[in-house]
């Protein structure tokens, strides 16, 4: 088996900048979309052909995912079954306990959650962070679980699987369910120590400039001579340029070739870790 991820775009076929998200309006085109929804039995409604012929990109560059709410003139929310939704912050701070926010619509149904905290493409039990928890229809339910203090990547985009079923058959990552759903979600968990370590360091703080830089290029002035393990990662807390680079009189280059934004760099050198916003125009 090969493991594989998928994101939303960042870039459209016109390499523009994009959420990965197009809301379209169907009503617009097929005015019976509004109370018909999407056929799956039926045909008096709009067809998935038509539907996605109102916005479908590259199939050879994409991957495209349509979501609708009413099939057969039925709301997914009158339907029995799990519907409902998941929150979770995109960068939780690894500090405990964290709590991760839950609800469904129609049933009582038993919440498990998994996060790939070493990020090897499998779920053991020692990433079971909730188990088998009921959950009530209608309501937002806290469930709290402690992040492992080793074992856990930071500022890496992690996979969180969440499986909820009325059935009680939640308790397996990969099982089958009687009848449920599964969602998996991305995220990223930060270091607390972050922000102390560089309180701590003052006396040894690594100078960024120009700030902001011009295509990605910049300096780093080292008060340390060794190597400097650096990182940059995105505001989703990807990873988007790392090195290990050695200082030539106390200044070290990088020309990450970034494209414009906000970031974050991140060294780590003799056990001090330095963390600084970076902006490239």
């Amino acid at each position: 088996m090969i493991p594989f991820r998928l994101v939303l775009a960042k870039r459209n076929a016109s390499c523009n900048a994009t959420s990965g998200i197009v809301q379209v309006n169907v009503t617009s085109t097929y005015p019976q979309y509004s109370t018909k929804g999407l056929n799956s039995d039926n045909t008096d409604g709009v067809s998935a052909d038509q539907a996605r012929a109102l916005s479908r990109w590259d199939t050879n560059l994409y991957y495209n995912i349509y979501m609708v709410n009413t099939f057969d003139s039925v709301p997914l929310s009158n339907t029995a079954g799990l519907q409902g939704y998941a929150s979770f912050p995109t960068n939780p701070a690894m500090s405990n306990p964290q709590t991760l926010t839950v609800a469904c619509t129609t049933n009582t149904n038993n919440f498990s959650v998994w996060i790939d905290y070493n990020k090897n493409g499998n779920f053991e039990s020692s990433k079971l962070v909730v188990n088998n928890q009921s959950v009530a229809p209608g309501t937002n339910t806290n469930l709290n679980f402690n992040i492992p203090a080793t074992g856990v990547m930071l500022n890496t985009p992690l996979r969180m699987r969440i499986i909820a079923d009325s059935n009680d058959m939640s308790s397996t990552p990969c099982g089958q369910l009687a009848y449920g759903q599964v969602e998996d979600y991305e995220v990223s968990i930060s270091s607390s120590m972050l922000a102390t370590q560089d309180v701590n360091n003052k006396s040894q703080d690594f100078v960024f400039y120009p700030n902001p830089s011009e295509n990605g290029m910049f300096y780093i002035k080292t008060p340390v001579n060794t190597a400097l393990d650096i990182q940059v990662l995105d505001v989703s807390g990807r990873v988007v340029y790392k090195s290990q680079e050695k200082p030539q009189n106390g200044i070290v280059k990088i020309d990450s070739r970034l494209t414009k934004g906000n970031y974050v760099v991140k060294i780590t050198a003799q056990g001090t870790v330095k963390s600084e916003k970076l902006m490239v125009k």
